[in-house]
């Protein structure tokens, strides 16, 4: 790994935890997906392992600060995998609406699937963690409170990615930085 593959590393992984943590001094609820936007765009500027790398250590790092437990683990593991996927998947998307549908989907595994996970670990069997996850999506579940935030966050966080990827690209970024 050369030095210009650590500082891209570094810097997102910073920005991500510094904004996660901003976000959860104004408030704990989840309407955006700060760690996991700036991985796709880490991913997609920068290639499909800078995007694993930003997933997995932009949860780890922050989650420490924040409070960590098994979703550090569930989290960070399954950011790295959708970055990952991310950069392999848009690479060649030109159309900002296919590049935000790719980001909408990936977010809505990630939640999906961590939540899955989670109940899992916390002792429901595989079908009944899957539906609730599913529902907890839309409704309120296992002591949730919020109705929709499932598809805002997912929203939100795929029009941040989209605007940072097309505001980075305007300024020649891609161009200007060449890792490995």
């Amino acid at each position: 790994m050369n030095s210009r593959t650590i500082a891209v590393v570094s810097v997102f992984v910073s920005m991500a935890t510094v904004f996660r943590l901003l976000k959860n001094a104004v408030t704990s609820m989840q309407f955006l997906n700060i760690p996991l936007a700036l991985a796709f765009v880490a991913s997609y500027l920068f290639g499909s392992k800078i995007g694993l790398m930003v997933g997995f250590f932009g949860y780890v790092f922050s989650d420490l600060l924040i409070y960590p437990g098994l979703w550090t683990i569930v989290n960070s593991l399954v950011a790295g995998l959708v970055s990952y996927i991310f950069g392999l998947s848009s690479r060649r998307v030109i159309q900002g609406l296919v590049l935000f549908l790719e980001a909408f989907l990936l977010c809505f595994f990630f939640d999906l699937s961590t939540s899955t996970l989670l109940y899992i670990l916390f002792g429901l069997d595989i079908s009944k963690a899957l539906v609730f996850a599913f529902i907890g999506l839309f409704l309120p579940v296992m002591g949730g409170y919020l109705i929709g935030v499932g598809p805002l966050t997912e929203f939100s966080t795929s029009i941040l990615t989209v605007l940072l990827i097309r505001g980075l690209e305007k300024r020649n970024l891609k161009k200007d930085i060449n890792i490995g």
